[in-house]
Protein backbone atom coordinates (compact mmCIF):
# COMPACT_ATOMS: atom_id res chain seq x y z
CA UNK A 1 0.00 0.00 0.00
CA UNK A 2 1.44 3.31 -0.99
CA UNK A 3 0.05 6.04 0.99
CA UNK A 4 0.99 8.75 3.87
CA UNK A 5 0.77 12.17 2.95
CA UNK A 6 -0.75 14.50 5.10
CA UNK A 7 -2.72 17.38 3.18
CA UNK A 8 -3.38 20.15 5.15
CA UNK A 9 -5.83 22.64 4.04
CA UNK A 10 -7.09 25.45 5.25
CA UNK A 11 -9.86 27.29 3.92
CA UNK A 12 -12.33 29.82 5.52
CA UNK A 13 -14.57 32.70 4.26
CA UNK A 14 -14.24 36.64 4.99
CA UNK A 15 -16.53 37.17 8.07
CA UNK A 16 -18.83 39.71 7.94
CA UNK A 17 -18.45 41.27 11.13
CA UNK A 18 -15.06 42.60 12.82
CA UNK A 19 -15.54 40.17 15.38
CA UNK A 20 -17.32 36.92 14.72
CA UNK A 21 -18.51 34.71 17.72
CA UNK A 22 -16.58 31.38 17.86
CA UNK A 23 -18.91 28.01 16.94
CA UNK A 24 -18.09 24.93 17.50
CA UNK A 25 -15.29 22.64 15.63
CA UNK A 26 -16.57 19.91 13.55
CA UNK A 27 -14.85 16.82 12.99
CA UNK A 28 -15.47 14.86 9.97
CA UNK A 29 -13.60 11.56 9.77
CA UNK A 30 -13.45 10.09 6.20
CA UNK A 31 -11.70 6.57 5.40
CA UNK A 32 -10.74 4.73 2.48
CA UNK A 33 -13.26 2.44 1.92
CA UNK A 34 -10.70 0.00 0.99
CA UNK A 35 -8.98 0.20 4.28
CA UNK A 36 -10.98 1.44 6.62
CA UNK A 37 -10.79 -1.71 8.69
CA UNK A 38 -6.65 -1.51 9.02
CA UNK A 39 -4.96 -0.45 12.60
CA UNK A 40 -2.68 2.35 10.33
CA UNK A 41 -5.83 4.06 9.15
CA UNK A 42 -7.52 4.57 12.55
CA UNK A 43 -4.41 4.88 13.81
CA UNK A 44 -3.79 8.00 11.77
CA UNK A 45 -7.31 9.74 11.86
CA UNK A 46 -7.08 9.06 16.43
CA UNK A 47 -3.80 10.95 16.59
CA UNK A 48 -5.29 14.66 15.56
CA UNK A 49 -8.82 13.24 16.48
CA UNK A 50 -7.78 12.80 19.93
CA UNK A 51 -5.38 16.42 20.11
CA UNK A 52 -8.97 17.91 18.80
CA UNK A 53 -11.40 16.37 21.96
CA UNK A 54 -8.08 17.72 24.37
CA UNK A 55 -7.99 21.53 23.39
CA UNK A 56 -11.91 21.80 22.88
CA UNK A 57 -14.53 21.41 25.55
CA UNK A 58 -16.99 18.79 24.74
CA UNK A 59 -19.78 20.66 24.13
CA UNK A 60 -18.15 22.36 21.18
CA UNK A 61 -16.87 19.28 19.62
CA UNK A 62 -19.14 17.92 17.10
CA UNK A 63 -18.67 14.27 14.89
CA UNK A 64 -20.30 14.24 11.31
CA UNK A 65 -19.98 11.06 9.47
CA UNK A 66 -19.83 11.34 5.43
CA UNK A 67 -22.44 8.46 4.26
CA UNK A 68 -20.95 5.29 5.36
CA UNK A 69 -20.86 3.50 1.52
CA UNK A 70 -18.84 3.19 -1.38
CA UNK A 71 -19.01 7.28 -3.13
CA UNK A 72 -18.91 8.16 -6.25
CA UNK A 73 -16.68 11.35 -6.81
CA UNK A 74 -19.85 13.66 -7.24
CA UNK A 75 -21.79 12.11 -3.99
CA UNK A 76 -18.39 12.64 -2.14
CA UNK A 77 -18.33 15.95 -3.02
CA UNK A 78 -21.53 16.72 -2.72
CA UNK A 79 -21.43 15.17 0.68
CA UNK A 80 -18.61 17.53 1.84
CA UNK A 81 -20.02 20.80 0.67
CA UNK A 82 -23.39 19.78 2.70
CA UNK A 83 -21.59 19.73 5.86
CA UNK A 84 -23.81 21.06 8.53
CA UNK A 85 -21.67 24.20 9.52
CA UNK A 86 -22.59 27.52 10.26
CA UNK A 87 -20.51 30.73 9.84
CA UNK A 88 -19.08 30.67 13.04
CA UNK A 89 -17.66 27.07 12.99
CA UNK A 90 -14.90 25.55 12.24
CA UNK A 91 -14.32 21.86 10.27
CA UNK A 92 -11.86 19.63 10.51
CA UNK A 93 -12.00 17.04 8.54
CA UNK A 94 -9.70 14.23 8.63
CA UNK A 95 -8.70 11.48 5.71
CA UNK A 96 -6.68 8.35 5.66
CA UNK A 97 -6.10 5.72 2.58
CA UNK A 98 -4.38 5.76 -0.77
CA UNK A 99 -3.16 8.98 -2.27
CA UNK A 100 -1.18 9.81 -5.61
CA UNK A 101 -0.53 12.48 -7.50
CA UNK A 102 -0.86 12.70 -11.50
CA UNK A 103 1.27 13.44 -14.18
CA UNK A 104 0.03 17.41 -13.50
CA UNK A 105 1.93 17.09 -10.31
CA UNK A 106 -2.19 17.35 -8.55
CA UNK A 107 -2.38 15.23 -5.18
CA UNK A 108 -5.75 13.08 -5.32
CA UNK A 109 -7.14 10.18 -3.70
CA UNK A 110 -9.05 7.36 -5.19
CA UNK A 111 -12.02 5.94 -3.46
CA UNK A 112 -13.88 2.71 -4.46
CA UNK A 113 -17.13 3.91 -5.32
CA UNK A 114 -16.62 4.47 -9.39
CA UNK A 115 -13.42 3.93 -8.96
CA UNK A 116 -12.25 7.39 -10.54
CA UNK A 117 -9.71 9.91 -8.95
CA UNK A 118 -11.14 12.53 -6.59
CA UNK A 119 -8.10 16.06 -7.32
CA UNK A 120 -7.53 17.26 -3.01
CA UNK A 121 -7.87 20.84 -4.92
CA UNK A 122 -11.50 19.82 -5.76
CA UNK A 123 -12.41 18.74 -2.27
CA UNK A 124 -10.80 22.23 -0.75
CA UNK A 125 -13.32 23.60 -3.44
CA UNK A 126 -16.40 22.29 -1.45
CA UNK A 127 -14.75 22.86 1.84
CA UNK A 128 -14.86 26.59 0.60
CA UNK A 129 -18.20 26.21 -0.65
CA UNK A 130 -19.27 25.64 3.40
CA UNK A 131 -20.42 27.97 5.47
CA UNK A 132 -17.65 27.35 7.63
CA UNK A 133 -15.54 30.64 8.93
CA UNK A 134 -12.59 27.76 8.49
CA UNK A 135 -11.96 24.44 7.42
CA UNK A 136 -8.48 22.30 7.85
CA UNK A 137 -8.13 18.93 6.52
CA UNK A 138 -5.75 16.72 7.06
CA UNK A 139 -5.17 13.64 4.56
CA UNK A 140 -3.61 10.83 5.58
CA UNK A 141 -2.34 9.56 1.96
CA UNK A 142 0.87 9.24 -0.02
CA UNK A 143 1.64 11.64 -3.55
CA UNK A 144 3.98 9.10 -4.57
CA UNK A 145 3.78 8.57 -8.40
CA UNK A 146 1.84 5.69 -9.25
CA UNK A 147 7.05 6.20 14.17
CA UNK A 148 6.52 6.20 16.93
CA UNK A 149 2.91 7.16 17.91
CA UNK A 150 1.87 9.72 19.40
CA UNK A 151 0.35 9.06 22.33
CA UNK A 152 -0.97 12.16 24.22
CA UNK A 153 -2.68 11.81 27.44
CA UNK A 154 -6.28 11.49 28.34
CA UNK A 155 -7.50 14.46 27.16
CA UNK A 156 -10.03 16.51 29.65
CA UNK A 157 -12.59 18.47 27.99
CA UNK A 158 -11.49 22.31 29.09
CA UNK A 159 -13.82 24.81 29.64
CA UNK A 160 -12.38 26.99 26.87
CA UNK A 161 -10.68 26.51 23.40
CA UNK A 162 -6.92 26.08 24.08
CA UNK A 163 -5.03 29.48 23.00
CA UNK A 164 -3.22 26.85 20.03
CA UNK A 165 -6.85 25.94 18.72
CA UNK A 166 -8.16 29.39 19.21
CA UNK A 167 -5.65 31.44 16.77
CA UNK A 168 -5.49 28.15 14.55
CA UNK A 169 -9.40 27.89 13.59
CA UNK A 170 -11.27 30.75 15.43
CA UNK A 171 -8.57 33.77 14.81
CA UNK A 172 -7.52 35.94 11.55
CA UNK A 173 -9.83 33.71 8.51
CA UNK A 174 -8.33 33.77 5.46
CA UNK A 175 -10.00 33.84 2.28
CA UNK A 176 -8.42 31.32 0.11
CA UNK A 177 -7.20 27.61 0.80
CA UNK A 178 -3.44 26.95 2.40
CA UNK A 179 -2.56 23.13 1.61
CA UNK A 180 0.07 21.09 3.45
CA UNK A 181 1.21 18.08 2.13
CA UNK A 182 3.28 15.31 4.48
CA UNK A 183 5.06 14.66 1.51
CA UNK A 184 6.92 16.60 -1.58
CA UNK A 185 5.87 15.29 -5.14
CA UNK A 186 7.38 11.73 -5.91
CA UNK A 187 8.18 10.68 -2.28
CA UNK A 188 6.55 7.78 -0.15
CA UNK A 189 5.14 9.17 3.14
CA UNK A 190 6.39 6.58 6.32
CA UNK A 191 3.55 4.87 8.28
CA UNK A 192 4.35 1.74 10.29
CA UNK A 193 7.57 1.34 11.00
CA UNK A 194 10.00 -0.80 14.34
CA UNK A 195 10.36 0.36 17.23
CA UNK A 196 12.11 -1.35 20.70
CA UNK A 197 9.22 -2.75 22.46
CA UNK A 198 7.77 -1.13 25.83
CA UNK A 199 8.45 -4.84 27.63
CA UNK A 200 11.77 -5.66 26.23
CA UNK A 201 14.36 -3.44 24.74
CA UNK A 202 15.61 -6.27 22.45
CA UNK A 203 12.64 -7.04 20.92
CA UNK A 204 11.03 -4.78 17.84
CA UNK A 205 7.45 -4.38 17.44
CA UNK A 206 5.48 -2.77 14.87
CA UNK A 207 4.51 1.03 15.60
CA UNK A 208 1.37 2.36 13.11
CA UNK A 209 0.68 5.64 12.42
CA UNK A 210 2.44 7.94 9.90
CA UNK A 211 5.33 10.15 11.09
CA UNK A 212 3.89 13.34 9.80
CA UNK A 213 0.62 12.78 12.23
CA UNK A 214 2.67 12.14 14.91
CA UNK A 215 5.04 15.34 14.42
CA UNK A 216 1.60 17.24 13.93
CA UNK A 217 0.03 15.82 16.77
CA UNK A 218 3.07 16.53 19.13
CA UNK A 219 3.38 19.88 17.56
CA UNK A 220 -0.41 21.05 18.65
CA UNK A 221 0.24 19.85 21.82
CA UNK A 222 3.26 21.22 23.00
CA UNK A 223 2.29 24.69 21.71
CA UNK A 224 -1.36 24.30 23.11
CA UNK A 225 -0.85 26.95 25.27
CA UNK A 226 0.60 29.85 22.61
CA UNK A 227 -1.40 31.50 20.05
CA UNK A 228 0.83 30.30 16.91
CA UNK A 229 -0.14 30.31 13.09
CA UNK A 230 -0.33 27.53 10.93
CA UNK A 231 2.73 28.75 9.39
CA UNK A 232 4.66 28.65 12.08
CA UNK A 233 3.33 25.11 13.44
CA UNK A 234 4.87 23.44 9.94
CA UNK A 235 7.69 24.95 10.44
CA UNK A 236 8.46 23.02 13.21
CA UNK A 237 6.61 19.96 11.67
CA UNK A 238 8.69 20.22 8.45
CA UNK A 239 11.86 20.06 10.58
CA UNK A 240 11.35 17.20 12.87
CA UNK A 241 9.66 15.19 10.03
CA UNK A 242 12.82 15.51 8.29
CA UNK A 243 14.41 14.35 11.55
CA UNK A 244 12.29 11.24 11.85
CA UNK A 245 12.46 9.99 8.89
CA UNK A 246 16.35 10.52 8.99
CA UNK A 247 16.82 8.29 11.94
CA UNK A 248 14.83 5.69 10.18
CA UNK A 249 16.84 5.83 7.49
CA UNK A 250 20.03 5.70 9.55
CA UNK A 251 18.28 2.48 11.23
CA UNK A 252 17.92 0.71 7.93
CA UNK A 253 13.94 0.36 9.03
CA UNK A 254 12.25 -1.70 6.79
CA UNK A 255 8.97 -2.23 8.08
CA UNK A 256 6.87 0.16 6.42
CA UNK A 257 3.41 0.45 5.76
CA UNK A 258 3.92 0.68 1.78
CA UNK A 259 5.88 -2.46 2.05
CA UNK A 260 8.14 -1.12 -0.30
CA UNK A 261 10.71 -0.41 2.32
CA UNK A 262 13.57 -0.10 -0.69
CA UNK A 263 11.99 2.86 -2.42
CA UNK A 264 11.38 4.36 1.05
CA UNK A 265 14.28 4.24 2.01
CA UNK A 266 16.05 5.87 -1.19
CA UNK A 267 14.76 8.88 -1.06
CA UNK A 268 16.34 11.65 0.88
CA UNK A 269 13.83 12.97 3.19
CA UNK A 270 10.18 12.86 3.36
CA UNK A 271 9.49 16.99 3.31
CA UNK A 272 6.35 18.54 3.81
CA UNK A 273 5.05 21.12 1.04
CA UNK A 274 3.20 24.03 0.50
CA UNK A 275 0.31 23.33 -2.05
CA UNK A 276 -1.70 25.81 -3.14
CA UNK A 277 -4.30 25.17 -6.30
CA UNK A 278 -3.88 28.52 -8.00
CA UNK A 279 -7.50 27.94 -9.31
CA UNK A 280 -8.92 28.61 -6.35
CA UNK A 281 -7.22 32.08 -5.87
CA UNK A 282 -9.49 33.00 -8.57
CA UNK A 283 -13.42 34.90 -7.90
Amino acid sequence: MKWLAIVLALVCAVPTIAQAEEGDLILVPLKDPTKSSELAVEMSISLLDREAWGQMPDSRVKVHHLPNRPLSVRHLLNSIEAIPADSDDAVLLLYAGHGYINQQRQPYIKLNGDGKPVLIKEILRRLKKTKARKTVALFECCQAIGNDSYWAPAPNSPREPSKLFKALFFDQPADIPVCIISSSAGEYAIGAHLEPSFDDPNQLQVVNGGIFSYEMAGALHRHRNEALSWKEILAEVKTKTGQHYAKLKARRDVVLLSGNAINDLKQKSQTPQLYVPIELKRP
